[in-house]
């Protein structure tokens, strides 16, 4: 079991399924204190209740959100550190679902808009039970969030049991680890997201700052289809717990030698990419 007792967690994004995992597998192995968000409230409340039922010692607090608004941001992690008094871990789920259109056929109306409301973080109701037409997160919400965590973290102290002042892990749908055919948007904000999330790795490495990325496979989609081969040219089909298990051990002391990776999360998926 990885070591995060006495540690506390901030995990946006959280009304996904793969959210609601990765506060599970926190939980499960010592957080005591977790904190998520996300704009969808009710998500939110489900994600408590599962947590506490199974583990009832957890101070487990919720607020929604919303990810694409620099004050909705802001005051976020203001509650966040004014209940907690400071952030050792950080979980985005960054989730997207993306039509599939190759650059010839999509308009320049349509690529721009698509991406501009990527960057600004604009996300719908995601929940099990549907899934909409939904335009998500990426390079300014991952920003937003991920200069709000840095301006904690460096004023907080290294702490002894992880090595450092705070972890951050951003989580993608796939990124640079395989060959996006058809998809340029998904591509251009998935690598946007961990271009920003390395860098800052680079920058903040002196200050004992840990910021690490996943491109998880299709398990950030709730009931996700089959696509681009999985489960016939990978492992299986993935769960959300194989990335909340990836993300709690990447956060954890066990990994405390690792920043500004990019850790591939897809049964094998990625062995068949070109790049």
């Amino acid at each position: 079991m990885y070591k995060l007792h006495n540690g506390t967690v901030v995990i946006t994004g959280a009304s996904s399924d793969t959210g609601v995992a990765i506060a599970m597998m926190f939980a499960h192995c010592g957080c005591e204190r977790i904190f998520v968000g996300d704009a969808s409230g009710p998500r939110l409340e489900e994600c408590r209740k599962l947590v506490v039922s199974q583990y009832p010692s957890v101070n487990f607090h919720s607020r929604a959100f919303d990810r694409s608004r620099e004050e909705d941001v802001d005051n976020f992690f203001a509650t966040v550190t004014k209940t907690f008094g400071r952030i050792d871990f950080s979980v985005n789920v960054v989730f997207q679902a993306q039509e599939t259109i190759d650059v010839a056929g999509r308009s320049i109306e349509k690529y721009d808009r698509s991406y501009s409301v990527y960057q600004k973080g604009v996300r719908t109701n995601c929940s099990r039970f549907c899934l909409p037409v939904i335009l998500m997160v990426c390079s300014q919400q991952a920003f937003l969030i991920q200069r709000a965590l840095l301006r904690q973290m460096l004023k907080q102290e290294v702490r002894a049991e992880t090595e450092c002042r705070g972890s951050i892990v951003n989580i993608v749908e796939f990124g640079p680890t395989i060959l996006l055919a058809h998809n340029p948007i998904t591509a251009a904000v998935a690598n946007a997201v961990i271009g920003l999330s390395k860098t800052d790795a680079f920058d903040y490495m002196q200050d004992n700052i840990r910021i690490n990325c996943i491109a998880a496979s299709e398990v950030l989609t709730p009931r996700a289809e089959h696509k681009y081969g999985e489960g016939v040219f990978s492992l299986r089909k993935g769960r959300p717990d194989d990335v909340a298990s990836t993300a709690t051990w990447i956060s954890s002391p066990m990994s405390s030698w690792l920043t500004g990776m990019i850790i591939p999360v897809d049964g094998g998926l990625h062995l068949h990419s070109f790049w």
